[in-house]
């Protein structure tokens, strides 16, 4: 059943950019970009999301407590 997921979300069109184009997309959602969580939410999505943002050394260069 995983292997079904995973062969579908793969297919899906969002799925499909490569991960510079998922970045940019990301870079144009609001929010506190000092919090977090919204960071966090998005690695929850997908496979394919979590991957690249957790690639991503940018976003987790800072860390706010």
């Amino acid at each position: 059943v995983c292997r079904l997921h995973v062969l579908h979300n793969s297919t899906l069109p969002f799925n499909q950019l490569p991960p510079e184009v998922l970045l940019l997309t990301f870079g144009f959602l609001e929010g506190d970009r000092s919090d977090s969580r919204w960071a966090i939410g998005l690695t929850s999505v997908c496979r394919y999301w979590r991957e690249t943002l957790l690639a991503y050394p940018l976003l987790w260069s800072s860390i706010n407590l």
